[in-house]
C-alpha cells in the first residue's frame, strides 16, 4: 500500500526520493531495532515496554484517523458526488460502503492466499526469509538470548 500512497502524493518526477526513503527504512529496521532493543531491554522493565508500545500505537492510530487526509481518487470522487447530491443518499451510500468493505476488501486477501498459487509461494518464501532474519538476530544477540530466557521464565 505504501508505494500506492506515495504515487498518489507525488508527481512522477518527485517519486524517486520518497520511494528511496520508503525502501530504506525497512532495511534499517533490523539493524537499528536490534541496537535500540538491546538498550531498552537493559534499562526498562519488560512490562513497561509493552505499555509504551501500546501507547505509541494508539497515538499513531488516532493521529492517522483524525489528522491524515484521504488521497485515493475514487474515494474522493465518491465523496464529491455525495456532497453534490445531498445528504439523503449519503446514509445509504455509507452503509453500502461499509458492507462492501467488510464483504470484499477484508475477504480479498484471504481469497487470494487460498486460490492463487503465486501468492501461496510468495507467502511461504517471505515467511522463510523472515524466520531466517529473526533467528540470525536472535543468535548473534547475547542480550536477546538472555532477555528471551527471562521472559520465558516469567511467563512460566
Amino acid at each position: 500500500m505504501g508505494a500506492g500512497v506515495l504515487s498518489d502524493l507525488w508527481v512522477p518526477e518527485e517519486r524517486g526520493q520518497s520511494l528511496a526513503v520508503y525502501t530504506l527504512v525497512p532495511l534499517l529496521g533490523p539493524a537499528v531495532g536490534a541496537i535500540g532493543g538491546g538498550y531498552i531491554i537493559q534499562h526498562i522493565y519488560w512490562r513497561y515496554i509493552f505499555v509504551y508500545g501500546s501507547i505509541f500505537t494508539a497515538s499513531t492510530l488516532l493521529f492517522g484517523i483524525f489528522i491524515l487526509q484521504e488521497t485515493f481518487g475514487p474515494i474522493l470522487l465518491r465523496r464529491k458526488r455525495l456532497s453534490l447530491h445531498g445528504a439523503t443518499t449519503s446514509a445509504k451510500e455509507t452503509s453500502y460502503g461499509f458492507k462492501k468493505f467488510i464483504k470484499v476488501d477484508l475477504v480479498r486477501p484471504f481469497l487470494l492466499l487460498v486460490t492463487q498459487l503465486i501468492t501461496q509461494a510468495l507467502a511461504v518464501y517471505l515467511a522463510y526469509l523472515f524466520s531466517l532474519n529473526f533467528f540470525t538476530i536472535l543468535t548473534f544477540s547475547t542480550c536477546g538470548l538472555s532477555s528471551m530466557a527471562k521472559v520465558a521464565s516469567v511467563l512460566r
